[in-house]
């Protein structure tokens, strides 16, 4: 009888095959060589792979919506500030007063204040919302908004195209419906309108266009009271925060 051919293993059989697999599960970097040396079986890479792909997945996704919440909440700091807003008044910019305590009283119990526009002081328990009003606003209110770091602008100004110039610059002024309030103030002498910022005044005549802006972009935000540097930043109109 012919002897029984013995047959050969065709190329590419287990071994290679093997190999073949090994290289495919091996992550980026590791060779066949490599994952034989660890002796780490395919099941257990892709399984590896796995964890790695959601681990990273979910690292960025939380990085995502960290630096969204950053970038998206108005209390988060003005442009060229790191830490929410000036800690202290600028010299140059307005005058500066001592801090008069930050009392709450009962409303509608009215305070005397040292100074008009009132800049710190006793106030009541609830702010004003930010915006432009045509109304009076009580100054016990207002420094209650003055204490979370906005921004008061008061005037008394006969001619109304100087009222209207007045509204079409608050447009203007970033994130004002946040931190911004304008109104009609009678206690100002006529023809004046004052900027007030917790402990800083500056009273001016007429609409002051760019005096105005500088004083608005220098301390909306600021954190001059002690409520707002016990938290570490202002606290925008409409934030559950303030207190």
């Amino acid at each position: 009888m012919p002897e029984s051919r013995r047959r050969r293993r065709p190329r590419g059989g287990p071994a290679r095959s093997q190999r073949s697999k090994a290289q495919e599960q091996a992550p980026p970097g590791f060779g066949t060589r490599t994952v034989q040396k660890l002796g780490i079986r395919p099941r257990v890479w892709r399984r590896m792979r796995r964890w790695v792909y959601l681990a990273s997945a979910g690292l960025i996704a939380a990085l995502v919506i960290l630096s969204f919440g950053l970038t998206s909440f108005p209390a988060g700091g003005r442009a060229g500030s790191s830490a929410g807003g000036p800690t202290k008044p600028e010299e140059g910019i307005g005058t500066i007063y001592a801090d008069e305590g930050a009392v709450h009283v009962n409303e509608p119990t009215s305070v005397e204040y040292t100074t008009i526009p009132p800049h710190s002081g006793n106030h009541w328990p609830q702010w004003a919302e930010c915006g432009v009003y045509t109304n009076e606003l009580p100054d016990e209110r207002i420094v209650h908004n003055l204490e979370h770091g906005q921004i008061v602008i008061s005037y008394n100004l006969p001619n109304p195209d100087d009222v209207a110039q007045l509204v079409v610059l608050t447009k203007e002024l970033e994130e004002f419906d946040f931190w911004g309030i304008l109104r009609p103030y009678s206690k100002l002498a006529e023809g004046k309108v004052g900027m007030s910022a917790w402990t800083v005044i500056d009273v001016m005549d007429g609409v002051d266009e760019e005096r105005i802006t500088r004083f608005y972009d220098e301390y909306y935000r600021n954190r001059f009271s002690n409520e707002t540097q016990s938290i570490g930043r202002g606290i925008p109109c409409g934030s559950t925060m303030g207190s």
